[in-house]
């Protein structure tokens, strides 16, 4: 599960005329994780984000503000989360852990309406994948490596799962856009994935709840997309993208169809 942090503007119980700028800005991605610590290291360690606030020496402390837990209905449970971040960027990743309450992992197939996918786009993608896989991390990919999009471009990239089953894609853009992330970090933006039946219904959900206006392309077959997702190459897919207001954070709607091969 993965969750956005969202500001609204003159929020309200009830959103079900919001008015146009009710959302003003987006912040975290906030992917739920069975063990902070382990998750910590991953985007740490093996893709070199700052952890904010830097962590002491030994395991992550639990939250003690309730008002955190009220937010997420669990009054009842324990919570620990940090931030990983690109250098100098307030907002990015935020893992968050609960315990003390019932709770189970779920693995869903990159097809499969709920799935989610963190998009990190990358200076080098061959350094970022040569980490991941020496940390032992699960490729996603056909081939098991970076691969191209299309004859178009030199775009590459390759999903991968966190420890949590989470997917993170790699992306390494051709031409590069412009960014202010300092040059030490290779991870220079980030963008989140949300797989959904149907991305002209999604699309409708949070324009009518929030206020978001989106665009959505046509359907389209591209064997390098599919493969990169670990796909078969007979399928066809569907993108829908609202640029979140205030950030530039950029949200995607994906919908698979013709995939009733088990992957």
């Amino acid at each position: 599960m993965v969750l956005v942090a969202a500001c609204l503007a003159g929020a309200s119980p009830v959103l079900a005329q919001p008015p146009s700028g009710a959302v003003v800005g987006a912040c975290h991605i906030s992917p739920i994780v069975s063990d902070l610590d382990r998750s910590a290291r991953f985007y740490h360690d093996l893709l070199g984000m700052d952890l904010m606030p830097a962590p002491a020496p030994g395991p992550l402390p639990w939250d003690a503000d309730p008002g955190h837990l009220n937010l997420h209905g669990l009054p009842g449970a324990r919570l620990r989360f940090i931030q990983a971040r690109m250098p100098g960027v307030r907002c990015g990743i935020e893992l968050v852990e609960f315990a003390n309450v019932d709770r189970k992992p779920v693995r869903r197939r990159y097809q499969d309406p709920g799935a989610v996918t963190i998009i990190l786009m990358v200076r080098d993608i061959d350094a970022a994948f040569a980490s991941l896989k020496k940390g032992g991390a699960r490729i996603v990919t056909t081939g098991g490596a970076p691969i191209g999009m299309s004859a178009a471009n030199r775009t590459r990239a390759v999903t991968v799962e966190d420890p949590d089953g989470h997917f993170v894609e790699l992306a390494q853009i051709d031409p590069m856009p412009a960014t202010t992330v300092a040059a030490a970090s290779n991870v220079v933006g980030i963008r989140l994935r949300l797989t959904v039946a149907d991305v002209d219904q999604a699309l409708a959900y949070y324009q009518k709840v929030l206020g978001l206006q989106g665009t959505a392309r046509p359907f389209v077959r591209n064997p390098g997309v599919m493969a990169m997702a670990g796909l078969p190459d007979a399928g066809e897919y569907q993108l829908g993208t609202i640029q979140m207001p205030g950030s530039a954070l950029l949200l995607e709607l994906d919908t698979d169809r013709a995939l009733d091969v088990a992957v």
